[in-house]
């Protein structure tokens, strides 16, 4: 639990690394730049265009609400790897901009895992720029309720509200239409 009501993922190395306490290492770095490389390449030989977003963990953009240990912004394993990669893939880094949108509106449920829906257009949002559109669908908001899945896995469940009310994103353009689109894995499958 952290301060002001807000969870955070003890699991996947969460607090390790907004702790800064969860280095790769080179071996690691050499070896995940090849596997996008040659993900990259085989998305080309198919005239498949190869994009790496890079999503942010709730501890990389809130770190300051951490009790166990002084927490700031700081330089992370995804931070890392965009760096090494950039050079050779494109890559959408969603966590400056998110870093900059926080200050106006939140980005991540406070008792959640997840992105708020104003967190999931603004990658939303980035993602479409990056791959070279300009005209998003536009979208109003509405409070809706969320179920929060860290107070499940904390066990809290009825000791305190496992509910949350937060702003959800409805697509206004008439545009927009869901269309299942199939997809080949990169394994051929």
């Amino acid at each position: 639990k952290g301060l002001k009501g807000w969870f955070y993922a003890g699991f996947d190395n969460n607090l390790d690394i907004a702790y800064g306490d969860f280095p790769l290492k080179k071996g690691q770095i050499t070896k995940l730049k090849k596997e996008q490389i040659n993900m990259k390449k085989w998305c080309e030989k198919r005239g498949i265009k190869y994009y790496l977003c890079i999503v942010p963990s709730k501890s990389s953009i809130y770190p300051e609400y951490i009790v166990s240990r002084r927490c700031r912004v700081r330089t992370t394993p995804a931070n890392i790897v965009y760096d090494a990669l950039k050079k050779d893939i494109d890559i959408i880094d969603i966590k400056k901009p998110m870093l900059m949108e926080k200050k106006h509106q939140q980005m991540f449920l406070k008792k959640n895992t997840h992105w708020t829906p104003e967190g999931a257009y603004l990658a939303y949002k980035e993602i479409y720029k990056a791959m070279g559109y300009n005209d998003p669908v536009s979208v109003h908001t509405v409070n809706n309720e969320f179920t929060d899945d860290l107070v499940r896995y904390a066990g809290m469940t009825g000791m305190i509200s496992d509910r949350e009310i937060a702003k959800d994103v409805i697509i206004d353009s008439p545009k927009a239409e869901q269309k299942e689109i199939p997809v080949k894995t990169y394994d051929g499958s």
